[in-house]
């Protein structure tokens, strides 16, 4: 699909609303928008959305350059316009669970965009996987204190809604099709560790509702 295909399918949208307090463009959240065979459509998109003064998200686990950030800067009207959150489930396993993606020392290296563009950027740890995202707690906190991340985002794992789990909360994406997976233990010990160290979300449209709020 092209970029005028995906931009034409999400304006014709009944629920789309453009502008600041209109609709937030989430991209990455079912497959990996930063890829080579599809950075440049999503690109596209990003840019075509922002001139529209929509509130962007995106997640990767690929390398965010900063010649990729430099073509959208242009575009961007406000702080916070334009989130980004770097990917992680996993450190120590990551060429087994994550295989096909950047490695986590090079993905990482996107938060010294912050300074330089003055984007935010989340360390996104979605999903946490029990017993083993929690293994490498003291490696992310090292990630966070080194590079001063904008936030952290800790999330559990989607299902289908017809999967029958302990959680009946429904996700926020998905259109009712998804809910949360079944209670992990170890999130709530990840989030307590962080929240002593930075702003820290269970959601990532919360942390971009605040940009909506103070942009």
């Amino acid at each position: 699909m092209s970029s005028q295909e995906l931009i034409k399918k999400i304006e014709s949208h009944s629920q789309f609303i453009p502008g600041k307090n209109g609709t937030i463009i989430s991209l990455g959240c079912y497959s990996e928008c930063w890829d080579q065979v599809n950075k440049s459509i999503t690109v596209e998109v990003i840019q075509y959305f922002l001139k529209k003064n929509n509130l962007i998200q995106f997640a990767t686990k690929q390398f965010v350059s900063s010649d990729d950030v430099e073509r959208l800067i242009p575009h961007i009207t406000y702080i916070g316009q334009l989130s980004i959150f770097i990917s992680s489930t996993t450190i120590s396993h990551w060429n087994t669970i994550e295989r096909g993606t950047a490695s986590p020392e090079s993905r990482f290296r996107s938060f010294e965009l912050i300074e330089k563009f003055n984007v935010p950027l989340y360390l996104y740890i979605k999903p946490v996987i029990k017993n083993v995202t929690i293994k490498d707690l003291k490696a992310y906190l090292d990630v966070v204190k080194k590079y001063n991340v904008t936030g952290v985002v800790v999330g559990r794992k989607f299902v289908k809604s017809s999967i029958i789990t302990n959680k009946i909360n429904l996700a926020p994406i998905g259109s009712g099709e998804l809910k949360y997976s079944e209670d992990n233990s170890d999130i709530d010990q990840i989030v307590k560790a962080f929240s002593l160290v930075t702003d820290t979300y269970e959601e990532s449209l919360t942390a971009v509702q605040f940009w909506r709020n103070n942009g």
